[in-house]
């Protein structure tokens, strides 16, 4: 006979924020791989470097979401198998998605102006002539 365990796992809180992997209810969501992929990033930093390969041509006066945290937002949106950016109009909700990336999340409308600027076009220390 099998013996079933109710089994709890804890992982890396934020802030205040406590965070159970286990499968008793309360306010859930399919993206707790995110939270895996969120200590990968923290440990290697590999989207962080990878936004740092662009320049950011926006008024920073007027800026209200980070390159660095869009960039997070939209790599993570695709590893979890959003590759729409209609998705991020309901992963703004998701507070699993907001912990995982770690700042506000951009609507699809800031993802979709922010992808189509001169800021996809020219990387830090690539040559593109004109």
């Amino acid at each position: 006979m099998t013996e079933c365990r109710e089994q709890v796992l804890l992982l890396q809180a934020e802030k205040s924020k406590k965070v159970v992997g286990e499968f008793s209810g309360g306010e859930m969501s399919s993206d707790g791989g995110l939270m895996l992929l969120r200590d990968f990033e923290k440990s290697f930093g590999v989207t962080r470097r990878f936004a740092n390969c662009f320049t950011d041509y926006r008024r920073q006066a007027q800026v209200e979401h980070s390159l660095e945290g869009l960039v997070v937002q939209r790599i993570f949106a695709l590893c979890a198998g959003y590759e729409d950016l209609n998705d991020h109009d309901a992963l703004r909700r998701d507070p699993v998605f907001e912990l995982a990336v770690g700042e506000s999340l951009a609507s699809r409308c800031t993802l979709n102006r922010v992808e189509n600027s001169k800021l996809g076009h020219k990387p830090k220390g690539i040559a593109i002539a004109e």
